[in-house]
């Protein structure tokens, strides 16, 4: 429906103009009128009609002085002179003005019918151009967006974008892996109305917001998260790069938001990440060898506390090294296959899942603590099928001799032992002795001697074989143990033996 305005300084024929026809019936509807040209001129400005009915001799300003000064304060409505005689100079005004029509009064209904028919469709087909104006303008618009934020600048673009003496927040949405945040486009338009431009774009979702205080940007972002969780039930992060203060920064912003969406995966738990995070991170050196033994003998020996610590380290190892989700799962993978595999070494009766599992398991995960959790999980269950015992403080010291009788070869002391088993060294040594009625590194040599005498007699291997088998480094050193224990070098016990044997 159009809105129509009657502006006449005689009331018999604004009422009359009002009742002469149905306006409804031909798309109009009156929506008001003027008293004389001035009136007429404030009511235009109020009410933004499309189409005005205006007397052309008003006191005070005339019909042809008013719609020369509403066209040059910028109304585009439609005007209809009305006139109680034809003169040829008003007509020729109205012509150099744009005027839509000329009606003398008093108006026929058989003149104003077909004119306002002329009037409505010219009117509909302005307004699809505009509306097809204005698709084009926010394409161009929204296409030069993305253009900036994929580094593609040009001046067109800037000239059209950017405003002097502002300057900008770029932010990205992270969403879940599978997640797709284009349902809720227009949600996200409402939410950041008036604040912020939603740029969708090949690379991510992108908020710009322009000469807002990074407290508002802060909370419009936690405001977003917290809709989109209650409304898709699923967690978005926002990386909010440092505010520049030219449209041409755009793209190093752009750089610096994908960045931090390559670590997001390790920092699941901040909702926005910001690139402060780069300086806060906490350098954790990982030998991965000696990872994986540690977690191995944790898991063997049901060290729940101390898998639990390992975990931990792990985790803060990948965010301290701020590699990106891919690298770290395929790292991550690595790790957790050895660990399988330095089981099974041990004890051959477990089976070790395919790669492929572990590899679904780890790159299915939606983020580093989840994907851990479950990576240890698994681990626990698996090892859960050795034939041990968990540790309490009843018993503990069993735990611990049954872990030096399996890694004897390993270079074992009570500060390694202190450690697995989250005891101080001194009361762990005390308590040793007290179990063992001998000090631990004399239990220790005890333990490998009589495996080296297994070895020699069962294995016929060479004595410095023996030696490393059993975890003596030095050889003149395991000569000088085996000795002290057996009264016999291990050459002389081995051949002692072989000739029982024979006998």
């Amino acid at each position: 429906m159009y809105r129509i305005l009657i502006i006449d300084d005689e009331p018999l024929i604004r009422e009359g103009l009002k009742s002469v026809i149905e306006w409804e019936a031909y798309g109009f509807e009156i929506i008001g009128v003027g008293k004389d040209g001035r009136d007429g001129l404030e009511k235009i400005r109020t009410l933004r009609p499309d189409v005005v009915f205006a007397d052309i001799r008003m006191p005070g300003l005339t019909g042809i002085e008013l719609i020369r000064q509403a066209k040059e304060e910028g109304f585009e409505c439609k005007f209809v002179i009305l006139s109680g005689y034809s003169n040829f100079s008003y007509a020729q005004a109205s012509i150099q003005l744009g005027i839509a029509s000329y009606l003398l009064k008093p108006v026929d209904e058989d003149e104003l019918i077909p004119l306002l028919k002329d009037i409505h469709k010219e009117l509909n087909e302005e307004r699809i151009i505009t509306s097809q104006l204005l698709e084009f303008e926010k394409i161009s618009v929204d296409q030069a967006w993305k253009n900036l934020i994929d580094g593609k600048v040009d001046e067109l673009s800037l000239v059209m974008l950017e405003e002097p003496d502002s300057h900008y927040h770029l932010v990205k949405l992270i969403v879940p892996h599978l997640k797709d945040l284009s349902r809720w486009k227009n949600r996200l338009i409402n939410s950041v109305k008036n604040k912020a431009t939603l740029i969708i774009d090949d690379t991510g979702n992108y908020l710009l917001f322009k000469d807002e205080s990074e407290q508002l940007v802060s909370q419009t972002l936690i405001d977003i998260s917290t809709m989109i969780r209650k409304e898709a039930d699923f967690l978005i992060q926002c990386a909010i790069a440092k505010p520049v203060e030219r449209l041409i920064r755009i793209p190093k912003a752009a750089s610096e938001l994908n960045k931090l969406e390559g670590i997001a995966y390790c920092y699941s738990e901040k909702q926005i990440l910001s690139s402060d995070i780069f300086e806060q991170v906490n350098q954790v050196e990982l030998d991965k060898k000696q990872f994986v033994k540690d977690l191995s003998r944790a898991l063997e020996f049901k060290a729940s506390e101390q898998i639990d610590a390992l975990f931990t380290n792990l985790e803060e190892y990948y965010k301290g090294k701020c590699y990106d989700e891919d690298r770290i799962k395929m790292d991550l993978v690595d790790v957790t296959w050895e660990i399988y595999i330095h089981l099974q070494r041990n004890y051959p009766e477990l089976s070790v899942p395919a790669k492929e599992t572990i590899i679904e398991v780890i790159f299915d995960g939606p983020n580093l603590k989840a994907t851990l959790s479950q990576v240890k999980e698994d681990l626990v269950i698996h090892a859960s099928r050795i034939n041990g015992f968990q540790v309490t403080p009843d018993n503990m010291m069993e735990k611990v001799t049954a872990y030096v009788k399996q890694y004897y070869f390993e270079d074992l002391n009570l500060k390694v032992l202190a450690h697995l088993f989250n005891y101080n060294r001194s009361y762990l040594g005390k308590k040793f002795k007290k179990y063992t009625g001998v000090y631990f590194h004399t239990y220790l040599d005890q333990v490998r001697i009589e495996k080296a005498k297994t070895l020699l007699v069962e294995k016929n291997l060479k004595v410095y074989e023996v030696s490393n088998e059993v975890g003596y480094c030095n050889m003149d050193y395991f000569y000088k143990k085996f000795k002290n224990h057996t009264g016999l070098s291990p050459k002389e016990f081995q051949k002692m033996e072989q000739a029982k044997n024979e006998s």
